[in-house]
């Protein structure tokens, strides 16, 4: 099959990073204690300034930025679709028929909710990565880091990050919807971003005029380049999963 296919392409491109994951969570666990019953999580909010953020979080955001992250590509994405979507057909077809097709279309339901945990279980350890990544080219860029704009997109990737870290792995159908929810409230919440990212590059060029924008502009551009196609690369993952969940 095409997702199984797919499904042994990103676990073992991310399997030792799945392996790291349990072990560092174990390690932060010790050392910071748990982020499910801290109050660390909760008192990160999208308005919070980011140079308050406990130096405990700042250091689980320097750790995971150091990962690289898992390249997957839009064909992946298609055969995903291909493949969920080849699966519920055949089923609406085998359950006219009779009672013995019938037990195979619910083993193709069951195979179907599978998938969307390994998805689930995938996005659990790689949106954060990028996340992370993302924290930290909001930090390294001169003067367009202070804006108030931009503060307020970091602290919603922080929160982001956090919340995403939090949740508890999608072990169980169950779980799996209970991730799928908090994932489309993040999607939700994210929607803004763009729009955030441009008022924070009109509020540098009003404080400190357009000339100092453009004696940074190489290295702004670039870094807005990256910073939006990143984005689109974690809406993409997001969004695809949450799109076969609806299926």
């Amino acid at each position: 099959m095409l997702l199984d296919t797919l499904t042994s392409k990103c676990r073992s491109a991310c399997r030792h990073v799945l392996k790291k994951r349990c072990m560092r969570q174990q390690e932060i666990q010790q050392h910071f204690g748990s982020f499910r019953y801290s109050s660390t999580l909760s008192s990160i909010r999208s308005d919070l300034p980011v140079e308050k953020l406990p130096s405990d979080v700042t250091a689980l955001i320097q750790e995971y930025a150091l990962r690289d992250q898992t390249p997957i590509s839009l064909k992946d994405l298609m055969s995903v679709t291909t493949d969920i979507n080849s699966n519920n057909n055949n089923n609406n077809n085998t359950m006219m028929k009779s009672m013995t097709t019938s037990r195979q279309g619910q083993r193709r339901r069951l195979d179907h909710q599978q998938k969307l945990m390994n998805m689930a279980d995938l996005l659990q350890a790689e949106l954060p990565v990028r996340l992370a990544h993302r924290i930290q080219d909001l930090d390294s860029i001169p003067m367009l880091q202070d804006m108030p704009s931009v503060q307020k997109v970091k602290s919603i990737y922080v929160s982001s990050f956090l919340e995403l870290l939090n949740a508890p792995k999608a072990e169980t159908p169950q779980l799996e919807e209970e991730f799928g929810k908090l994932l489309q409230n993040l999607f939700d919440i994210h929607s803004g971003v763009l729009l955030q990212m441009a008022r924070g590059v009109l509020e540098y060029k009003e404080r400190y005029n357009i000339s100092a924008y453009h004696r940074h502009e190489l290295l702004n551009e670039e870094f807005l380049n990256r910073f939006y196609m990143s984005r689109v690369g974690i809406r993409v993952l997001a969004g695809q999963y949450l799109a076969l969940r609806h299926q």
